[in-house]
């Protein structure tokens, strides 16, 4: 540590006040403000560094009053600085003791009883000890940790999802598995009372008595088409109220014919070979027996296939598919309720 004459000074010469008290301030930049404060009012201030602070103080003088062994020098600085005050205190006599003073007489010497008076230790190391904690705290200060405060309002949230997370838990478990719901079965639709089906009869008969008067060889293939798929969609929506019966299969069977009658017409106009072969295979041949016939004895010309050959001797037969369609809608008509 570098020379404190200064403070050995301010120490000799106020050593008899009653009193020196020692205080060190830390500061910011480094190092702290040394303060001796003595009872007297007198004070001095000076500035060490943390460089002095760490360097050894020097061996007190020996020209002191009463001399005493030094201590061994060390490079600790509470040893140092302990052994300087030690010197100081050594150094400085006691004050005498005040006693009354007599008039005309000379003043009294110091009582042997009275016991002997000692300043109290400069204790210096213990302050600059202090003050460098002070400026390291200062230096390695740690971020304030959470308030009470804070640390209340987590541990509340905390608690908050434990109890939701439970009382799920809770509820999957206790909660009762919903009764299976009881379907009852299926039952089928009443059928259609008598006075709906002849009435739904009564109105495809007519739609297919409108059909079959516009099949004429008169007639266009376009126009006959368009009739032919306009009471589709009419029997198609009656026979919903037909029940199973010869009625409704000898309505379906004469819509059937008539709409092999408009393929074959397709087929014929646009001489296409696959439409031919799907004319042969309509399942509506057999309901016709002499369209039948002469379709399984056709003849076979070059480049077609049987079943095309088949197909062209159906479009060929389009004015007996008709009759076959007129003979069975007759039927229909004398004995609708059979």
């Amino acid at each position: 540590m570098s020379e404190f004459a200064d403070v050995e000074q301010f120490g000799r010469a106020h050593g008899g006040c009653g009193g020196i008290t020692p205080s060190a301030a830390p500061q910011p930049g480094g190092g702290f403000l040394l303060t001796l404060t003595c009872t007297c009012g007198a004070t001095l201030e000076r500035w060490v560094t943390a460089e002095e602070a760490t360097r050894p103080l020097p061996l007190p003088p020996r020209t002191i009053a009463r001399p005493a062994a030094p201590p061994p020098p060390s490079a600790d600085l509470e040893a140092a600085l302990r052994a300087a005050v030690e010197a100081e205190e050594t150094a400085s006599a006691p004050p005498p003791a005040p006693t009354p003073a007599r008039p005309n007489a000379p003043a009294a010497g110091p009582s042997p009883d009275v016991p002997r008076w000692s300043p109290p230790k400069l204790n210096l190391d213990t302050t600059i000890r202090t003050a460098l904690s002070e400026q390291a705290s200062l230096t390695t200060a740690k971020p304030p940790a959470p308030t009470s405060g804070a640390r209340a309002v987590w541990l509340f949230l905390f608690a908050i999802v434990g109890l939701g997370a439970s009382a799920a838990i809770y509820f999957a478990g206790t909660a009762e598995t919903p009764p299976p719901e009881t379907t009852a079965a299926a039952t089928p639709p009443a059928p259609p009372s008598d006075v709906q089906q002849r009435a739904a009869l009564s109105e495809a008969l007519k739609s297919l008595r409108t059909l079959q008067a516009a099949s004429s060889p008169g007639t266009s293939m376009s126009v006959y088409s368009s009739r032919v798929a306009f009471a589709k969609s009419d029997v198609e929506r009656f026979l919903v109220s037909i029940a199973p019966g010869r009625a409704r299969t000898g309505v379906r069977e004469v819509l059937d014919v008539h709409l092999l009658a408009a393929a074959a017409w397709k087929a014929r106009a646009l001489e296409q070979k696959d439409l031919y072969e799907a004319v042969s295979q309509d399942p509506a041949l057999d309901l016709c027996p002499s369209v039948k016939g002469v379709v399984d004895f056709a003849r076979q010309p070059e480049n077609f296939t049987r079943a095309q050959a088949r197909g062209v001797a159906v479009a060929s037969s389009i004015p007996l598919l008709w009759e076959c369609a007129a003979q069975k809608l007759a039927a229909l008509e004398r004995a609708p309720a059979e």
